[in-house]
């Protein structure tokens, strides 16, 4: 009789710990999931576009930064910052010379921006726009070394200007973020009548 009872005991353990580990392994799975999967969507001010990113980031606002940018945000553990700009597509005649031009002017003029290390400009396509990538590094007001990866995106209404930039020594661990991010660009502007 002891034996039963020693025996049923053993039993409704092993099923509650079972039960446990089944619990745990889960809520891993789920927290994982949802750490590394899923994302939310960025707006930028006047809801001119959108990006997707992924949650394993929390963007903030760069209160600094949002006079000077349509959006202007930073990981809450400052591991990525993007920042946009926006222009009357009006304004330019020709997208890829408009392009060409102001590529040509950072590399002309490295020096005085302070910049390093500018690559070529590689056109690509985002969302249904060409847009042109080049990328650069440069020294922040913190004396830290800086990637920048600069997106330039031409849309029927306006030329965007977006850029994505960490740490130098974090840029092999998010450069293919940053792609991503860029590659995720909506634009919601309304039609200008």
């Amino acid at each position: 009789m002891e034996n039963k009872v020693e025996n049923k005991v053993n039993m409704v353990q092993n099923i509650i710990s079972w039960g446990v580990m089944l619990f745990a392994a889960c809520a891993l799975i789920y927290f994982g999931y949802s750490y590394f999967f899923s994302s939310s969507i960025l707006k930028s001010d006047h809801d001119f576009f959108e990006l997707t990113v992924s949650n394993k980031y929390e963007f903030i606002e760069n209160e600094k930064a949002q006079d000077e940018y349509i959006m202007a945000k930073f990981d809450k553990n400052r591991s990525i910052y993007i920042f946009a700009q926006a222009y009357n597509g009006d304004e330019f005649e020709d997208y890829k010379e408009a392009t060409e031009e102001y590529y040509q002017s950072q590399v002309d003029r490295q020096e005085e921006l302070e910049i390093k290390n500018i690559s070529s400009l590689e056109e690509i396509k985002i969302a249904d726009y060409i847009a042109y990538t080049y990328s650069y590094t440069y020294i922040d007001t913190l004396d830290k070394e800086c990637y920048i990866k600069m997106y330039l995106i031409g849309s029927e209404q306006y030329y965007y200007q977006l850029s994505i930039e960490s740490l130098i020594e974090d840029k092999d661990k998010y450069k293919e973020d940053f792609d991503t991010i860029a590659k995720s660009f909506k634009e919601i502007a309304e039609e200008s009548s």
